[in-house]
């Protein structure tokens, strides 16, 4: 086979994949509901992590984290690509990027205070221990001002489209 058809069929290829990839909402509420999908699985994912904390903390076995640390590490990833590349629609800018934010921030908080547990023996000692926990907390406290901005912004997003926003989301 010539190398241009090579060409040819790798880009078909990838163009097809990105089309098949691509996030196709009806309405501005049907896009809402999809942002908030995706906060509620980082909550979901991260009381999972967070259950293996106190398991691993109680045991000083700090493997059993590991898991868990890559599946939220995986599914935030894939998300904030996902949202990169997707296209605005229904003036959903401010709410996009603020949802990539949150994301670049939950990956932030992953490197910077969910891996020094994994770093932790059963030979750590308490104020190791202590020391990361303090990290842990002094990061998560930063996490409501991200979501908030998430809040301004899907609120706005809500008033421009004509929808009201439930009050758990």
């Amino acid at each position: 086979m010539k190398p241009a058809r090579y060409l040819f069929i790798i880009s078909f290829f990838c163009l097809a994949t990105s089309f098949a990839n691509a996030q196709k909402f009806k309405t501005a509420l049907e896009l809402n509901t999809y942002f908030v999908s995706i906060n509620d699985t980082l909550y979901r994912f991260g009381k999972e992590w967070g259950t293996s904390l106190n398991t691993a903390v109680s045991n000083k076995d700090f493997t059993l984290m590991t898991a868990n640390r890559k599946k939220l590490e995986q599914f935030i990833s894939g998300k904030y690509e996902e949202l990169r590349t997707m296209r605005d629609v229904f003036e959903s800018a401010k709410f996009r990027l603020a949802m990539l934010d949150f994301l670049a921030f939950e990956e932030k908080m992953i490197k910077e205070a969910f891996l020094p547990f994994e770093k932790l023996s059963s030979s750590s000692s308490q104020d190791e221990i202590k020391k990361a926990i303090n990290s842990l907390v002094t990061l998560s406290e930063q996490e409501n001002g991200h979501l908030a901005k998430i809040h301004t912004a899907q609120g706005e997003f809500a008033t421009k489209n004509g929808f009201i926003l439930d009050k758990n989301e």
